[in-house]
């Protein structure tokens, strides 16, 4: 059985935990940055990252279970899960 689910942003971002076929519909009530980790593949389309404008998009249909991890914060930058990624640098002499 599969869920219609609503995800309300601007917030703080944390993670969607999706069954095969819910649905989810993402209300956006003020322009913020969107981005989103999908590392179990839920869905196949989903909202670009990048600034969204309010409105209602979706809904966005899980194709595998899972969790997809997302952010929208008024000012970027915009980190999926809350968490920073730490940059690395790899120097090659020779």
């Amino acid at each position: 059985m599969s869920d219609k689910k609503t995800l309300a942003i601007p917030n703080s971002g944390g993670n969607l935990n999706m069954k095969k076929k819910d649905q989810l519909t993402i209300k956006v009530s003020q322009t913020c940055q969107w981005c989103y980790s999908d590392p179990d593949h839920c869905f196949p389309s989903f909202l670009a990252p990048g600034q969204v404008n309010p409105g209602d998009y979706g809904p966005y249909i899980a194709e595998n279970q899972g969790t997809v991890h997302y952010g929208c914060p008024k000012d970027p930058p915009c980190v999926p899960n809350g968490k920073i990624e730490t940059g690395h640098t790899i120097t090659v002499t020779g």
